[in-house]
């Protein structure tokens, strides 16, 4: 941390010499143990270091950045003058600004001391169980890492933050192989915090290899219905992101195209659905504690039984509309789950489809989307028939929220958020 906070303070120094009364300053250093797989072998073991130096100059009302990752006075220097150039050639915007004075604060998240020999075991535990639990598994890749991080952020307003993390990354893509078929690439992802529990063990990463084996029995769909779909956890955050995205971020808000740009306090969703930021809760690894304003990062309530909260805008969107930031970011969407049974859930379909994932174009201003069924079901007559392909599935967003019909008590977590399943009606689905 000594490091950080030398270079931070060489570059406020710098920025003072040349006059500079405003700014922010935010320093990080980051070390990444890697441990790599590829076809069924240790391809890669090594250590990366990264840096990253970050300025936020004003001059008036005109502000201006510059990044670098050089720590040398030299490159310090490079990255402060390169700030202060953009601010003197850019335009003026008085809305434009750093958070006011958040005091000091020093945050520790994770893991104190990385236990990496203990890692390495895990994954050497989990590459010789998957063929004998799952023969119907072909691994291609597996990225695991230890990360170690030191933050660091000052501001003129007075703010100071320090951030030391640890944490574990473990991500696997296969595809399921039976020997005559083989499904397409999929994803097994865990943030974590513990090694505790074998990986095969932890549902969150054994439920896609589930999955894949299961898509080996594919069936088609013909024609074109409407029916309810179960969105898993996965596909939740998913749509939760592309909604949000779409309906209360930033750029929609600032440019007035939002549906939802007047409907603060308003239900503009089901009143089943509850959902918050909140990059401090249990289920979050070594979430944001600062947002890059320059506030600290606090839970940020979206939808109360369905009445939209808060936008999630910065501090600039929030001076041109006169409206309040929020203190974090996108992500760490942590849904409340419901009181449904997701075996209930399944069988109360007629016809429809579990929706594991999705491949399509950005929404449209409204919400409209269109796009292929990935990691998907057919489910008739609350029975699972099998996999599905060459699916589409067509909606709007806004719709969608609206029609959900009951929402799981059970929930998974990959270490970015917490969701349970949600079942929606009057989603369009078509085959062949």
């Amino acid at each position: 941390m000594s490091k950080i906070i030398d270079v931070s303070n060489k570059a406020c120094a710098l920025l003072q010499e040349k006059g500079i009364t405003k700014y922010g300053v935010s320093v990080t250093q980051k070390e990444t143990r890697e441990f790599n797989i590829e076809d069924g072998e240790f391809s890669l073991l090594r250590t990366l270091f990264d840096n990253g130096l970050s300025v936020s100059t004003f001059i008036g009302t005109k502000q201006g950045a510059a990044s670098g990752n050089d720590f040398t006075d030299e490159g310090i220097k490079a990255t402060v003058e390169a700030a202060v150039t953009s601010t003197e050639s850019s335009a003026e915007d008085p809305d434009k600004d750093i958070a006011p004075d958040q005091g000091k604060h020093v945050f520790k998240e994770g893991v104190a001391e990385l236990d990496t020999e203990k890692f390495f075991e895990r994954i050497k535990e989990f590459k010789e169980a998957l063929p004998v639990k799952y023969p119907k598994i072909k691994l291609m890749q597996v990225f695991a890492k230890c990360v170690k991080k030191n933050s660091y952020y000052v501001n003129t307003n007075g703010t100071t933050f320090e951030n030391t993390e640890g944490w574990y990354d473990f991500v696997a893509e296969f595809a399921g192989n039976d020997g005559q078929k083989t499904t397409g690439i999929n994803v097994a992802y865990c943030s974590f915090v513990d090694l505790d529990t074998p990986f095969l063990d932890q549902e969150v990463i054994s439920h896609p290899f589930d999955v894949a084996v299961a898509q080996l029995n594919e069936v088609t769909i013909d024609g074109k219905f409407e029916g309810r779909v179960i969105v898993t956890p996965d596909m939740a955050n998913n749509l939760m992101y592309a909604a949000l995205s779409n309906f209360i971020g930033g750029g929609v808000i600032l440019d007035g195209t939002s549906i939802w740009k007047d409907k603060l306090g308003q239900k503009v969703v089901s009143d089943k659905l509850n959902l918050k930021v909140d990059p401090f809760d249990k289920h979050v690894v070594c979430g944001e504690r600062w947002t890059g304003d320059g506030f600290k990062a606090e839970p940020v309530s979206v939808f109360e039984k369905g009445v939209l909260k808060n936008f999630l805008i910065g501090l600039y969107v929030a001076n041109k509309k006169k409206l309040t930031p929020a203190k974090a970011s996108m992500g760490s969407f942590i849904i409340e789950p419901g009181d449904s049974n997701y075996a209930d859930m399944l069988k109360s379909v007629k016809k429809g489809l579990i929706l594991g994932g999705f491949s399509g174009g950005n929404p449209g201003a409204n919400g409209e989307i269109s796009g292929v069924a990935k990691n998907s079901f057919l489910v008739e007559d609350g029975e699972i028939k099998g996999a599905v392909s060459e699916t589409m599935i067509n909606g709007n967003l806004a719709d969608m929220l609206n029609n959900i019909v009951a929402i799981s008590k059970e929930t998974l977590s990959d270490g970015s958020g917490n969701a349970p399943y949600i079942a929606i009606d009057g989603v369009v689905i078509s085959g062949k």
